[in-house]
């Protein structure tokens, strides 16, 4: 099976489709960053080894860019913005969807 994620989230005020840094107060680079120290932190699939450590966090680095497209699927209640992340993104699809949750 593959998964795909795809989230809309519309202002009903402004009457538009809104992107991740319309809603709060944090910078694309601030998310990017973020989502690159939690998940850094968070996902152990490797051996250990320094390759494979520095192979997971190229990948991590490439599936977080600082670049709005990158973090198109999210959520925010008005508190915390969390976003998600596919397989393959950031992570093996062994690791399943990848979410990283940010609190204002």
């Amino acid at each position: 099976g593959d998964i795909t994620l795809d989230s809309i989230t519309y202002d009903k005020k402004q009457k538009k489709v809104v992107s991740i840094t319309d809603l709060n107060k944090f910078t694309v680079e601030e998310i990017s960053q973020k989502c690159r120290e939690t998940l850094a932190k968070n996902l152990n699939y490797t051996d250990g080894s320094a390759e494979a450590e520095s192979d997971k966090i190229k990948w991590i680095a490439q599936g977080t860019e600082p670049l709005n497209e990158s973090f198109q699927v999210f959520t925010y209640n008005g508190k915390t913005l969390t976003v998600y992340f596919a397989p393959y993104i950031v992570a093996p699809h062994s690791c399943g969807v990848q979410k990283v949750e940010i609190s204002e």
